[in-house]
C-alpha cells in the first residue's frame, strides 16, 4: 500500500493506493496525462443524463466525453443533445457492448480511456484521483477506484469489502478466479489498442476477459482505495442477466485457457474457476470453494 498527495481539489489530502510492486523503477510523471470518457448507450436514453453530468462536473476535465449509440431505438440523441458540444454523439448498428466500447477509444484520443456505465455516476474528483495514480506510478495501465454500491437510490455497500477484496499480490492468480476490477476503469489507450481491446465475440463480462488478457501480458492494475464512483443496481434486470453473466464467464475462462503464457499450475486454476461457473449455471453445488462467485454484483458494461 502507498499514498499520493491530492493534486487540486482537497490541497493537505492524501489518496491511499493499493497496487503491487513495481518491476523496475518508476519515476513520477511532471504532468497529469490526458482522459477521455467513453459512454456506451443502448436504452438509457432517460438515465445517461446523470452520467454525462458527473462527467462533466469533474474537478480535473476530461479531455473529451464521447458517448457511443449502440443502435439504441429510444432517443438517446436528445438526451445527449441537452449538453451541446460538450459532449461528442457516435452512432453506430448495434452490436453489443464491446464493440461500442472498442469504437469509443478508436474516437479517443486521450492517453487513457476511462469507462462509466450510462446509467452510473462519478463522483467529482474521480478523473483527479485517477491522474494522481497515473503520474505517481505510470508504469500501471489499468487505473481505477473504489466504488458505492446502490438500489433504489439507496447506497448499501462498497464495491470493495472482506469477502471481495481488490488484489495486490498476485494480480495473475487471482485474475484467474475471479474478476477483481471495477469496471469504470481508464486504460492506457496505447496498451488497449495494442493488445486488440475487448473480445467482441464476449457479449456479456467481456471486461474480466481483457483485464486478464492484459495481466497474463504483463500488465498491472492499481485502485485509489476511495469509493468516487456509485455503481447502480436495477432488480428489475439482474435475474434476466444472471444467465448471460454466466455464459460470459464461462466464454471468458475459455478465453483465458487459450493463452499461451499459462503455466500447467493456472490452466488447472483456470479449469476450477470454469467447473464452480458451469456448476453454478447449472443449479448445481459447486464441489469446491471458489472465490469466482462475487458477493459484490459484477460489474459489465453489457448494452444487451
Amino acid at each position: 500500500m502507498t499514498s499520493v498527495q491530492s493534486s487540486s481539489s482537497q490541497p493537505g489530502s492524501i489518496r491511499e493506493i493499493l497496487a503491487p510492486e513495481p518491476v523496475a523503477p518508476v519515476v513520477a510523471l511532471t504532468e497529469v496525462p490526458s482522459f477521455s470518457v467513453v459512454i456506451a448507450a443502448y436504452q438509457v436514453a432517460d438515465m445517461i443524463g446523470d452520467a454525462i453530468r458527473s462527467v462533466l462536473d469533474q474537478t480535473v476535465p476530461a479531455l473529451e466525453v464521447i458517448v457511443v449509440d449502440d443502435g439504441s431505438p429510444d432517443d438517446i440523441e436528445s438526451a445527449v443533445g441537452l449538453f451541446g458540444s460538450r459532449v461528442t454523439l457516435l452512432r453506430r448498428e448495434h452490436r453489443g457492448a464491446a464493440a461500442t466500447m472498442n469504437a469509443g477509444v478508436e474516437a479517443a484520443s486521450g492517453d487513457y480511456v476511462c469507462f462509466i456505465g450510462a446509467d452510473d455516476v462519478f463522483a467529482p474528483e474521480r478523473l483527479e484521483a485517477l491522474g494522481d495514480l497515473a503520474v505517481v506510478r505510470p508504469d500501471i495501465d489499468v487505473l481505477t477506484t473504489d466504488a458505492w454500491v446502490s438500489s433504489h437510490g439507496q447506497i448499501f455497500s462498497r464495491f470493495y469489502h472482506d469477502a471481495n477484496p481488490f488484489e495486490t499480490a498476485n494480480q495473475r492468480e487471482a485474475i484467474l478466479e475471479r474478476n477483481f476490477v471495477f469496471g469504470h476503469t481508464a486504460v492506457r489507450r496505447a496498451r488497449f489498442v495494442e493488445v486488440g481491446g475487448f473480445d467482441e465475440s464476449i457479449r456479456w463480462t467481456s471486461d474480466w476477459e481483457l483485464w486478464a488478457r492484459l495481466i497474463l501480458a504483463g500488465s498491472a492494475i492499481g485502485l485509489v482505495n476511495e469509493p468516487l464512483a456509485t455503481y447502480r443496481l436495477h432488480e428489475a434486470t439482474l435475474s434476466a442477466k444472471r444467465l448471460h453473466q454466466a455464459r460470459g464467464r464461462l466464454m471468458t475462462c475459455g478465453r483465458i485457457l487459450e493463452h499461451p503464457s499459462l503455466t500447467a499450475s493456472e490452466r488447472q486454476r483456470a479449469e476450477r474457476t470454469a467447473d464452480t461457473i458451469g456448476e453454478r449455471s447449472r443449479g448445481e453445488r459447486p464441489r469446491t470453494r471458489s472465490s469466482n462467485a462475487p458477493v459484490t454484483p459484477v460489474h459489465d458494461h453489457s448494452t444487451s
